[in-house]
């Protein structure tokens, strides 16, 4: 069952979630300008909140939970002032298929587990 949607038109990014398979969608971001500035990166379905990427006040992007009930970001996972956490445009870095950059989800999908980045050298921050 789909829980969230991620609109685009040309330039213009937004998203919808619904609640449960029989819940209405609603816009949680409307179709706005978001190049450079926000990027879904997945559903955690066992907290319920959405990740997306974005830019941290330094200009560095990194990962942020949205809370899909109202469109607020929280406060970013993890952060960095002089390196990207997950940039806006992977440039396909990996080391045995496993991309350096990515976030890392339970095999079924349903759990944000850690994410992969890269400073001085590549890291993992696990969150469980």
């Amino acid at each position: 069952m789909a829980r969230l949607g991620i609109l685009s038109h040309g330039d213009r990014y937004g998203a919808i979630y619904r609640e449960s398979a029989n819940a209405p969608w609603k816009t949680i971001l409307p179709l706005a300008d978001r190049k450079g500035q926000l990027r879904a990166v997945g559903f955690d379905s066992a907290s319920g909140r959405l990740f997306v990427k974005g830019l941290t006040p330094d200009k560095r992007w990194t990962v942020f939970p949205l809370d899909p009930a109202t469109g607020a970001m929280g406060a970013p996972l993890l952060s960095d002032p002089e390196y990207d956490i997950l940039p806006e445009r992977t440039l396909g870095l990996s080391v045995d298929g496993v991309p350096l950059t990515s976030a890392i989800f339970s095999p079924r999908g349903d759990a944000l587990l850690g994410i992969r980045y890269v400073t001085d050298a590549p890291r993992v921050k696990w969150f469980d």
